[in-house]
C-alpha cells in the first residue's frame, strides 16, 4: 500500500483547489460569453480576458480533480473506517469520481472552442462539476477533521523531567548566605561611613 504521511493533508488541500479552480473557471466563461454577446469595444477586450483566465481555471482545475479522485481513493482504501465514516467516504468518493469525470470532459470541449466562447450546455456541465468537487470538498474536510484520516502528526513531546532539566540549566546560581551577609554589612556599613564624613569638622 502507498504511504501518503509523508504529505500531510494534501488530500484536504486539492479539494478545496480543485473546487476554487472549477467555480471560478466557470463563473469567469460565463461572464466572458455575456459581454462578449453585448458588443465590441472595451467590453469585447474585458471578454476575452474573462474567456482567457476562465479556460485557464477550468484546465488546471480538471487535472487537479483528476488527482483528487486518485488520492481520495488510495487514502480511503489504508485507512480504516467506522460505518458513519465509511458512508461519508463513499458519498465523498462518489462526487470526487463525478467532478473529476466531468471537468475532464468540459475541459476538453473548452480546449477544442477556445477560439470562440463555449456554449451554455459546456456551462452547465461545469457548473455541475463544480458543485460536485463543492460537495465533495465538504465530505473530504469532515474526514480529516471529525474522523482523523490523514491527520497531521503531532511532534513528540518532551518528557517532564527532561523539561526541569533544561529549566535548571538556565536558571541563575545561587548565592550563598556567606556572600549574601557581606552584601548587606557593605549596605549597612555605607550609612555610618557617610555620618563620620559629615562629622568631622570642615577646613576653612
Amino acid at each position: 500500500m502507498i504511504d501518503l504521511s509523508a504529505l500531510p493533508n494534501a488530500h484536504l488541500l486539492l479539494a478545496n483547489f480543485s473546487a476554487a479552480l472549477l467555480l471560478a473557471g466557470t463563473v469567469f466563461l460565463m461572464a466572458g460569453r455575456l459581454m462578449r454577446s453585448q458588443g465590441a469595444g472595451q467590453r469585447a477586450a474585458t471578454a476575452e480576458s474573462l474567456l482567457h483566465a476562465g479556460r485557464w481555471n477550468v484546465w488546471v482545475g480538471a487535472v487537479l480533480a483528476v488527482v483528487f479522485f486518485v488520492m481520495s481513493a488510495l487514502v480511503i482504501a489504508a485507512a480504516q473506517l467506522d460505518p458513519i465514516a465509511a458512508a461519508l467516504a463513499s458519498l465523498h468518493l462518489r462526487m470526487s469520481v463525478a467532478a473529476a469525470g466531468l471537468a475532464a470532459a468540459g475541459a476538453v470541449v473548452v480546449w477544442r472552442v477556445r477560439r470562440q466562447a463555449p456554449g451554455w450546455i459546456v456551462l452547465a456541465v461545469l457548473l455541475v462539476s463544480s458543485g460536485a468537487a463543492t460537495l465533495s470538498a465538504l465530505a473530504a474536510s469532515q474526514l480529516v477533521h471529525r474522523h482523523g484520516i490523514e491527520r497531521q502528526r503531532e511532534e513528540p513531546r518532551m518528557p517532564v523531567a527532561r523539561l526541569n532539566e533544561r529549566a535548571g540549566a538556565f536558571a541563575p546560581a545561587p548565592v550563598s548566605s556567606s556572600a549574601s551577609g557581606a552584601v548587606d554589612q557593605k549596605r549597612n556599613s555605607a550609612p555610618s561611613d557617610r555620618n563620620h564624613t559629615s562629622s568631622r569638622p570642615s577646613m576653612s
